[in-house]
């Protein structure tokens, strides 16, 4: 059965326009996976796939522990092939995106997959907030997707610029990061495509950063992007709010 689904995954692989290698690097570590459990897909437990996880990060293929970027492979494949290929995100845990409040009462308080897919809906199609009819955004779309899909924090979208984007790569150099170390980060080509999309209908924007975050220099050096990523926040919190998500869950 493993095999079969993994054939019909690899179709499902080619309808979305990936690389031949990202496709290749998907099947790679989820047959790995069918390795390791030694179950049929159908039987798999979250905590099957969080003890993988844990088993590629310390053990590793062949006792080599994969990096950052391989691991980031694997997560995206892991999300594709149960989230959206067999509709079970709940086979998942959640990604670093969405900090859990720190409450004695942990339970029920993560976003799933499809309650983020919600909230990137909303904003592609305009919604209303109390009296206010709030049109669309897609520079709010990109930066939940940044954020769910390519684990980015608050800090990292508010200092994204357009030349970090790499169609040749399909990646984001993220130079801003929590530990001040540059990162590259892989991110699926339909993500990248909206990204460069973007990109092209804004090319008149006077920044060079993505979200048209003009620098402050001198005294008040950096207020800009602190109060840009205070906007980011109090959307996401709307957001929630009229998804009906009332639950208190933050960007990272």
């Amino acid at each position: 059965e493993n095999k079969k689904i993994l054939i019909e995954f690899i179709k499902f692989l080619i309808t979305y326009d990936l690389s031949e290698n990202t496709i290749k690097a998907y099947c790679f570590y989820l047959s790995h996976l069918f390795i390791y459990t030694k179950k049929d897909y159908s039987n798999f437990t979250v905590k099957d796939t969080e003890k993988f996880k844990q088993y590629l990060r310390i053990e590793g293929i062949k006792g080599n522990p994969l990096k950052m970027k391989s691991f980031r492979i694997v997560l995206s494949s892991l999300s594709t092939f149960f989230a959206e290929f067999l509709d079970k995100p709940e086979l998942l845990r959640k990604k670093r995106i969405i900090d859990r409040t720190k409450t004695e009462d942990l339970t029920e308080k993560v976003l799933l997959f499809q309650d983020v897919q919600k909230l990137i809906s909303l904003t592609r199609n305009g919604y209303v907030f109390g009296n206010k009819s709030i049109p669309k955004s897609e520079n709010d779309a990109l930066e939940i997707e940044l954020a769910f899909i390519a684990g980015l924090r608050v800090n990292e979208i508010c200092n994204l610029k357009s030349s970090e984007v790499s169609s040749r790569h399909s990646c984001i150099f993220v130079t801003v990061t929590k530990g001040s170390k540059p990162a590259s980060i892989e991110i699926p080509q339909d993500l990248m495509k909206r990204l460069f999309n973007f990109i092209k209908v804004n090319k008149e924007n006077k920044s060079d950063y993505l979200f048209n975050i003009i620098p402050i220099k001198g005294e008040n050096q950096g207020k800009f992007s602190k109060d840009y990523a205070k906007r980011i926040q109090r959307k996401f919190s709307e957001l929630l709010m009229v998804s009906g998500l009332n639950s208190p869950y933050n960007f990272h």
